[in-house]
């Protein structure tokens, strides 16, 4: 079979050694061809509708150094429970295509990509990409380990650094900054808080699920114009924008970034909102400074690393605007994994057993987002 062949299959069930040895040749196994194979699931897909699975490859011939051991297989599909903003599936795929990581700095790795096809017309992609192991996305993570993060996802930043009209001639990528997702929330919101009255810990929920609260957080919903205009204002250049640790390794030295669903222009700051949410989770001990560290970090790297026309205020400013919108998605589904029990997304891994203690998060979570609404001056 052909590479037209190969491309019409769309079920993983009918993946097979011929259509492994085409993607292990892709890989660079020139002589190469599989006997079988066992494939794993390993998740669903964080940034899509679709999974994620692992090929363990025996090769009757072609064992080369260069042979990979094993294949990822990323599916993108439709996921409601993500942004329904167009183009999202298959943006990673036209990334890899279009040679967008071509040539990345040396602090920066991005998965190799063996083979992509795209069914625009189904709103699908698969992804075959290298294996960096099962252990790469699991680290301890340590203050050091997210300050390297941070400073090399700024060689990211310098190396499209005034090119936005180079940018904005690539379709698939997003043409502002993507402070929050192409979906509105209020009703979702509003349904949340009416579903508090029924739970058995509704007076200590409504404690910190105000109402007051929940106008804010309806509030937001409707200002995304007013807060556009502001961070478009903000020096810009290409961000990865879904950058915090589920989403980051370190391999061979480098910090490796994967889940390019989202990557397009923005202002620097608003790279630090995802990962500034889950440092109480990756990195406890930083909760209440991590907003100076992270935009610190940032704003160093970009400033006296890459000799930057950036301030401090002005990356500052966007993890401000930034953050008051992505908290805002973020704290919806920690409610409702306090109502039912489970996140809104099944590849957390959050145990939401303990309500006290989401109740505390929540706390923190919202005080900030007051603190950080008031202080950015949006409403």
């Amino acid at each position: 079979m052909d590479r037209t062949s190969w491309d019409a299959v769309r079920n993983v069930e009918a993946v097979e050694q011929g259509y492994l040895t085409y993607v292990a040749r892709r890989a660079g196994a020139a002589e190469a061809k599989i006997a079988g194979f066992k494939r794993d699931f390993l998740q669903q897909n964080s940034n899509g509708g679709g999974a994620i699975y692992r090929f363990r490859l025996d090769y009757l011939q072609g064992k080369s150094e260069k042979a990979p051991e094993s294949i990822i297989l990323k599916i993108s599909r439709p996921n409601p429970t993500s942004a329904n903003e167009p183009g999202y599936v298959c943006r990673e795929a036209h990334c890899y295509q279009h040679g967008l990581f071509d040539h990345l700095s040396a602090a920066l790795y991005v998965p190799k990509a063996y083979h992509t096809v795209v069914w625009p017309e189904q709103d699908e992609c698969w992804i075959w990409m290298e294996d960096l192991g099962e252990n790469a996305f699991h680290q301890i993570w340590t203050v050091q380990m997210l300050k390297k993060a941070v400073r090399d996802i700024a060689h990211l930043h310098a190396q499209w650094w005034e090119r936005t009209n180079e940018l904005e001639r690539f379709p698939y990528l997003l043409h502002r900054a993507q402070a929050m997702f192409q979906r509105q929330y209020a009703e979702e919101i509003k349904q949340a808080f009416t579903a508090i009255d029924t739970h058995r810990s509704a007076t200590a929920i409504k404690q910190v699920y105000t109402p007051q609260r929940e106008r804010l957080l309806v509030k937001l919903q409707a200002i995304e114009d007013v807060v556009y205009t502001k961070l478009d204002a903000l020096p810009q250049t290409l961000l990865h924008q879904d950058f915090y640790p589920a989403n980051i390794a370190f391999y061979d030295g480098k910090t490796t970034l994967i889940d390019w669903a989202y990557v397009g222009i923005g202002t620097p700051g608003a790279e630090l909102c995802i990962i500034s949410l889950f440092c109480r989770f990756f990195v406890p001990e930083l909760v209440g400074s991590e907003e100076e560290l992270l935009a610190e970090t940032l704003w160093q790297a970009l400033h006296n690393e890459h000799g930057l026309a950036i301030s401090y205020d002005e990356v500052l400013a966007g993890y401000h605007l930034a953050y008051a919108l992505r908290t805002s998605f973020f704290i919806l589904p920690i409610l409702q994994g306090i109502l039912t029990g489970r996140f809104a997304s099944d590849t957390t891994g959050f145990d939401f057993s303990d309500t006290e203690l989401w109740l505390q998060n929540s706390e923190t979570l919202l005080c900030k987002l007051e603190r950080t609404v008031q202080g950015a001056e949006i409403l």
